[in-house]
């Protein structure tokens, strides 16, 4: 211990010898120079000091006066300002604008546009102001009185008022007659900006509905004859001007160009404390005042007498692009400024004595800080180790080895507590890329998946705003545009669609445009980074540099990435405008540039994967439609195609009811493509019908109508007759008897030839006399003398395996149901189980079986394999690989012909297995057979008959009742007829003896 206290303590009386000798030098330095310096120098600081305080207010009241004129400036300017006043304010679309511009200040009394017919659309911030409450019967909470004044043509004007509470919720209303003189047209504000130029200032005047004096800034609108305007009262400029400090004992005023008084701070108020509005200067009694009154408008700081004290004053104008001016001026007390001064040099010498009073014991003090910042720094080294960077910095010291070493440890911890908190800012970041990666790559919606962009990229770079570009052949067009200072948002969901021209990638000449700063990072793919917009010489950034002369912004640093996919193709840009930290705007940084570009990236692929997307499902739908239209050519009708229009009618009408059982029937945007493409798809199994059963016309048609096979040996058999005559009458039969037999036979074939194809009809009825009789015909043979299985495919010789031909000739029935007529069902044949009940043969196409039909031209097998074409749809359906949200297709468009009773086929669901939109395709496929089935006598249905024959569906169960009942009551039937029936089957159709609930089975 005695070894080490030894140079510690010869250490701290170096230390206190240093510090008495610099602490003597100094004070008697600093002494000496206040004194000789003298009051000269305290002058010129007041008068320096003073001169900043007034340039301060003077920035401060013409900002506050441009912010005014350019909030008026960019609102005059939006479309919907034109739209003309036609009812109460509130339908206004310009009212959430004007309301919106009431908010920006809390000094606005009153926004206001004004037409040239005399029309005029008002809000007042009555802020429950009981002046402007009580003349109007406004409720005592109405927080914003909004005004209408209409003036239609050739009738008498009126002013409609809506009051609506702090929160926007209506309170009240009103209407009468506008009052005699209440024109937009004969107010200063609107002739002088409906006269040209841009944004200006009225002189102050009254005002109409408050009956105090103010100012307005006005502009021109979007239309000729539109002007808008923002009032603002000389009590609210009062109280903007009294908030602003001078001195203790100074104060500023704010003159028009006549000289008179618009506000001015509470300590120049006249002597009696009152003072009309509007007063001239020169005739206030005040002393400031009437010292100020003389002064130019130059803008210089001068010294003056006033009440006996020195005065420092100056007077500036400010005017607006028009010419109108308001003169502001400044005036404070010199001593306010020079009192400082004085009391410094007061205490100065206080303190310099005070100091070499105290100087040895603080110097012996220092000197033990100096021996306690060793001992902090090894402290602070031990906390540095153990990751802890929030241990103060040890004090500096007079010793240079103590000293350096404490700034180096300064150094190193702020070093280190840097890299961590850029670490953690880094390690944040990281977290929301995954976040908005995993966001993006979820979202469906093209314009919310660029509105999550953009906003996590401004989010991500601490930017004030930023636009995307989306790839449009050569053009890049602008898709959405956010800026938080100036309030922008357009583009995205629910925001006006951006009217800024695309970006062209190639100039009129062919050449690539790398002159445009978007469209040169496209054409490279590279990212392009700008510190500072102002000093870039790469790029043309005319239309940055006039969009901030426009609105008052400063585009400093920008940043553009392009949007590029995996594939390398680039398909938009992102851009990033003025990086934001603690000290204001900087430049986009290399590691915030690194994960904008991955943003970029996963924002490419999620827009891509979104095109190809909506390519696929664009193709889907297509094919459904080209199916649909190839099957209705190939059955020659619009079944195929008509049925999904209808479908879609009743869909939209029942997703638009509000009340009944289809009340919760909505649809998302993925469903209704569902219901779409099931519509369109509902006949697809009939590529697996023949042709000949698409439009079956006779009984005994297949590829051909057989009736000729039949006629021909009718004319077998008159031949046959005519042989028998001529081999009768060389026989010695008297020729008369002979052509007697021959007349009667040939009566009959004519008789009986005639009947068989009336048979043949569908329109006919076979009953059993029909059918007893065409078996008697049939038992007539015909002499055959060909081998009948000469020709024949292998598969019809197969089905005439088992019966032995009979030797030639051999006599024939005329009519005959043939072994080799049957077709057995295949083993792979398509069944739904025991749901669906089929004939056991594929086809039988025997001429009795076919020609017995009772009703129509299809036989049973024929009919089922009709049928069967809804069990092929499901089948087929369920074959495709259908993306979740098409899954329901297949079941949709499957139950076309199922019936809420459950006796529709393929599969006999009943209701409750029945989606809504299964139950409008199965009522819209009906009714479209129904309005294209002729009647038995070949004429079209009307489309009452149809509606009828629908009608009693319903009263059977077989259909929706709710969806039948709604499909009358909104007119589809009547606007489906207009847009796809002739007129002539167009007719009047009684619907309220038809509306009810039906049977549901």
């Amino acid at each position: 211990m005695a070894m080490r206290s030894g140079p510690r303590l010869g250490l701290q009386i170096s230390i206190v010898l240093a510090i008495a000798v610099v602490v003597s030098g100094l004070t008697a330095a600093i002494a000496a120079s206040i004194f000789l310096a003298g009051s000269d120098a305290a002058r010129l600081e007041a008068e320096r000091l003073f001169a900043e305080v007034t340039a301060r207010l003077e920035e401060r009241v013409g900002d506050q006066v441009q912010d005014l004129l350019d909030l008026v400036g960019l609102t005059a300017a939006l479309p919907v300002i034109a739209d003309p006043v036609t009812g109460p304010p509130l339908d206004h679309p310009a009212m959430p604008v004007l309301l919106r511009a009431l908010a920006q200040n809390e000094a606005y009394y009153s926004a206001v546009i004004g037409f040239a017919d005399g029309s005029l659309l008002q809000a007042i911030a009555a802020r429950g102001d009981p002046r402007l409450l009580g003349p109007y019967h406004a409720p005592p909470e109405t927080w914003t009185m909004l005004r209408a004044i209409l003036a239609p043509s050739g009738e008498a004007r009126r002013e409609v008022w809506t009051f609506i509470d702090r929160a926007g919720a209506v309170l009240a209303g009103s209407e009468r007659h506008a009052p005699a003189g209440m024109d937009p047209r004969e107010r200063p504000w609107y002739q002088q900006a409906a006269s040209g130029g841009g944004p200006n200032l009225t002189d102050p005047y009254l005002f109409s509905t408050l009956p105090e004096p103010g100012i307005t800034a006005s502009a021109a609108g979007p239309h000729p004859g539109v002007v808008f305007g923002i009032h603002v009262t000389l009590r609210r400029v009062a109280a903007f001007v009294a908030e602003q400090s001078i001195s203790a004992h100074g104060g500023m005023v704010l003159l028009d160009r006549q000289r008179r008084v618009v506000a001015l701070s509470p300590t120049l108020t006249p002597a009696g404390g009152g003072m009309a509005p509007l007063a001239p200067l020169a005739g206030l009694d005040q002393p400031l005042l009437a010292a100020l009154a003389p002064l130019a408008a130059d803008a210089q700081v001068v010294r003056l007498e006033a009440g006996g004290t020195e005065m420092l004053a100056s007077m500036t104008d400010w005017s607006d692009r028009n010419g109108k001016m308001l003169s502001l001026g400044v005036i404070a007390p010199f001593s306010d400024f020079t009192a400082p001064i004085s009391e410094m040099q007061r205490r100065v010498l206080i303190v310099a004595g005070l100091m070499l009073a105290v100087m040895v014991p603080l110097s012996l003090l220092a000197a033990g800080r100096i021996a306690r910042t060793v001992t902090a720094l090894a402290d602070q080294a031990r906390r540095i180790e153990g990751q802890d960077f929030s241990a103060p910095v040890a004090p500096d010291s007079a010793i240079r080895e103590v000293a350096d070493l404490s700034r180096a440890f300064a150094l190193m911890t702020t070093t280190l507590a840097h890299r961590d908190r850029a670490l953690a800012a880094t390690r944040t970041r990281l977290e929301r890329l995954v976040e908005l990666a995993l966001a993006l790559a979820a979202e469906r919606d093209p314009a919310r998946l660029l509105e999550m962009v953009l906003a996590g990229a401004k989010e991500l770079a601490g930017a004030d705003g930023g636009t995307v570009y989306r790839r449009d052949g050569e053009l890049l067009r602008f898709e959405i545009m956010r800026n938080d200072s100036l309030g922008i948002e357009v583009g995205g969901p629910g925001e006006p669609t951006p009217t800024l021209a695309p970006v062209p990638l190639a100039l009129s000449d062919g050449r690539p445009n790398h002159g445009n700063l978007v469209s040169h990072a496209v054409l490279t793919r590279r990212t392009v980074a700008i510190d500072d917009a102002a000093a870039d010489r790469r790029f043309d950034l005319s239309a940055t540099r006039a969009f901030d002369q426009r609105t008052g912004y400063r585009s400093r640093s920008l940043l553009t990435v392009p949007l590029v996919t995996r594939d390398g193709e680039a398909i938009g840009a992102l851009q990033l405008i003025n990086a934001r930290d603690e000290s204001g705007v900087v430049g986009f940084g290399t590691e915030v540039q690194r994960v904008v570009e991955a943003l970029a990236a996963q924002a490419a692929t999620a827009l891509n994967n979104h095109q190809r997307l909506e390519a696929q499902d664009r193709l889907i739908e297509a094919m459904a439609r080209t199916l649909a239209r190839a099957l209705d050519d190939r059955g020659g009708g619009e079944h195929c195609t008509r049925v999904p229009e209808l479908a879609m009618m009743l869909t939209e009408a029942a997703a638009r009811t509000e009340h009944g059982p289809l009340a919760a029937f909505t649809l998302t945007a993925e469903q209704w493509r569902e219901v779409r493409i099931g519509a369109w798809l509902h006949d697809c199994g009939k590529i697996t019908t023949p042709d000949f059963l698409l439009d079956k016309a006779t009984r005994l048609e297949t590829v051909h109508n057989r009736i000729h096979e039949i006629r021909t040996r009718f004319e077998l058999l008159w031949r046959d007759a005519r042989i028998a005559r001529l081999e009768a009458e060389a026989a010695g039969t008297p020729p008369a008897e002979a052509e007697a037999a021959f007349a009667a036979e040939t009566t009959r074939l004519r008789e009986d030839f005639a009947f068989v194809a009336a048979c043949n009809l569908g329109t006919t009825e076979m009953t059993a006399e029909r059918i007893e009789r065409l078996r008697a015909i049939a038992a007539r043979t015909w002499m055959r003398h060909f081998d009948d299985r000469l020709g024949l495919s292998p598969r019809e010789l197969r089905r005439l395996a088992a019966v032995p031909p009979p030797p030639l000739p051999t006599p024939e029935p005329l009519l005959a149901d043939r072994p080799h007529q049957v077709v057995p069902r295949r083993a792979d044949d398509l069944a739904f189980g025991s749901e669906t009940e089929r004939p056991p043969h594929l086809y039988d196409f025997g001429e009795l079986h076919c020609l017995s039909v009772r009703r129509g031209t299809l036989t049973a097998e024929e009919r089922a394999k009709v049928n069967e074409h809804a069990g092929q749809t499901v089948a087929l359906l369920e074959s495709l690989p259908f993306p979740p949200s098409l899954a329901r297709v297949p079941e949709q468009a499957g139950a076309h012909h199922e019936t809420l009773t459950g006796n529709g086929y393929p599969r006999h669901l009943s209701g409750p297995a029945l989606s809504v939109p299964a139950r409008i395709l199965a009522i819209a496929d009906r009714f479209e057979i129904l309005t294209a089935t002729a009647d038995p006598d070949g004429r079209p249905p009307r489309l009452s008959q149809a509606v009828r024959a629908l009608a009693e569906a319903k009263r059977r169960g077989e259909i929706d009742p709710d969806l039948f009942d709604l499909m009358l009551t909104a007119d589809i039937h009547l606007r489906y007829a207009e847009r796809f029936l002739p007129i002539e089957q167009i007719d009047s159709v009684e619907i309220a003896p038809l509306l009810g609930a039906g049977e549901e089975g």
